[in-house]
Order: C-alpha cells, then structure tokens, then sequence
C-alpha cells in the first residue's frame, strides 16, 4: 500500500504498522494485557480511514486536532454508519464489532485480563509467560489480522475510486493531488519536456533502438504542505514506461543511449496517473532535465 500510494490516511496506515511491532514486543515479554490493548488501537487505525475517505469534512477536522471521534459501536456507531451505506458488509461488520467488544475488556480493566489476576482468590501472578493468556492474545492478533486485511482492502478500494477521478480532472488543467496530504493548490511546478522523452521502436525486433515520442511530456510537482513529489503525465499515452535522458550533448539523430537515463514507469492504468522514476543508485538524472514553470 505504502509503494502503490495505496493508503488514504499515511499516518494511520504507519502508526497501524508501528502499533502491531509494538504488540509483538509486549507478547514476547510476557505483558499481554499490554500487547493485546494495542490490536484495538490497531482496530481503529485501519476502521477510521473508512470513515474518513466517505466523510472529508471529519478527516480535515482531524488533521487539525478537531475532531472528536464517535463510538465505533452502538446504534449510531460507526460501524453501523457505514454498513447503512454498505461500504461494509454485515458479516465484516459483525466481525468488527465481536472484536472491538472483545477488546474493550482489556482497556477497561475485567478482572481476568489483569497481570494480577485472581489475587482475591489467593493466587499470586507477575510478569512471567502464561500459556493460557499467551494463547488468547494469539487468538486475537489472528482474528484483527484477518479483519484488518479486509478493512485495508476496501479502504484501498474507496481511495483509488477518488484517486483516479480527481487526478485524471487536475490533471487535464495542470494540476495534481498529494497523496499523502491531500493538497491540491500549492505546489511547485516543473515540466519535463518532450525532447527528452523516448521509447523503444516498435519495429526494432531486438529493441536495440529508441524513437522520440512526439507531443509527451511530464509534469513534477512538489507539495508546499508537506513536501512529497508527484510526477504526472501531461498529455494521455498508452505507455507503460518512458525513457528519459538528455540529448544535449549527442550527435543529431544519434540513437545511443546514454549510461544517464530515467525509465519513468507509469503507476495505474488511468489516462492521467503517477509516474515513478527508476534512475542509478545514488544518481539524481532527473531533476537536471527539468524546467522550472
């Protein structure tokens, strides 16, 4: 999700991330109340960018720590929100619920989900390795896992829906969308220009000669909110990857590579999409063949 641009919200989907390591860690010394607190933060890690991608007006506001976030269950929960709008389906839904309930147990203290269990009854317990808690954490971090995947996949699903529309209309007036903040009015713009753009020739068997692509060339972006790079296509092509390298310095009509070249790898199928640069290790081509706009 992270190298597909995938993910709605990239704080929830790293903190998903770092929340299951932490988990993993707790288990392995032995505090599995601890461990198994942190598969319900990892719950709603992965819930609320649903919410999010069907709600926009909540997502700003959580950006900007204004927003309160409702009850997952109950008759106005979230769950039941988006399975009224059949974003999700009843069983997943069930699931989420059982789970969060389940959960909820640990966070609010039941008394058989303490390290210190049953001290009333004259049993003494402490940080130590507990088959029967070991295994019931293993238990839960299956089921979260398992309901975690689904979550992901439809919430990669909404995002890409947007995703698609928004750049395709942005894209077509010299604009783009930050994937990973949602900007879409303050950017630094370059353009890559089409006489350094190439394939391979269709009619070379041995794919040993380049051809210009005539009427090509690329847009990069740089996010003034947060920095990230975004490269579109600023005309529609049905290539899947373009060569790129600077002709200044080559005789005329010279069809020799240069050892500096970008393969710039387009990222969906869309008309308008992300490109990715693949250049040599340690080398930067492509900022050198750009021009400032």
């Amino acid at each position: 999700m992270l190298e597909d641009a995938g993910f709605y919200s990239l704080a929830h989907i790293l903190e998903f991330e770092s929340d299951l390591e932490c988990s993993l860690l707790l288990a392995a010394n032995f505090y599995y109340k601890q461990a198994t607190l942190m598969l319900r933060n990892i719950i709603e890690e992965v819930f609320l960018p649903i919410h999010y991608c069907d709600n926009i007006p909540d997502f700003d506001a959580w950006k900007a720590n204004n927003f309160h976030t409702p009850s997952l269950r109950g008759s106005n929960g979230l769950i039941q929100r988006l399975l009224k709008k059949n974003i999700i389906h009843s069983p997943l839904a069930t699931r989420v619920d059982n789970l969060y309930r389940d959960l909820n147990a640990y966070v609010h203290g039941s008394e058989n989900t303490l390290i210190h269990h049953n001290i009333h009854l004259g049993e003494k317990h402490g940080v130590e390795f507990d088959l029967d808690k070991f295994t019931a954490w293993c238990k839960l971090l299956c089921e979260c896992a398992d309901i975690c995947i689904r979550l992901l996949k439809i919430n990669y699903d909404q995002w890409s829906i947007i995703r698609s529309s928004k750049f395709e209309t942005l894209a077509k007036v010299g604009r783009t969308l930050c994937h990973t903040c949602h900007n879409e009015d303050t950017f630094e713009k370059w353009q890559l220009p089409s006489k350094y753009c190439f394939e391979w020739d269709k009619n070379d068997i041995e794919g040993s000669i380049i051809t210009h692509v005539e009427g090509l060339s690329f847009y990069r972006y740089k996010c003034l909110q947060c920095g990230n790079y975004t490269t579109v296509n600023a005309n529609e092509t049905s290539l899947d990857y373009v060569i790129c390298f600077s002709t200044d310095d080559l005789p005329s009509g010279s069809t020799v590579l240069s050892p500096d070249t970008v393969h710039l790898i387009r990222g969906t199928q869309d008309p308008y999409c992300e490109w990715y640069a693949v250049q040599p290790e340690g080398k930067d081509i492509i900022t050198p063949l750009l021009v400032q706009l």
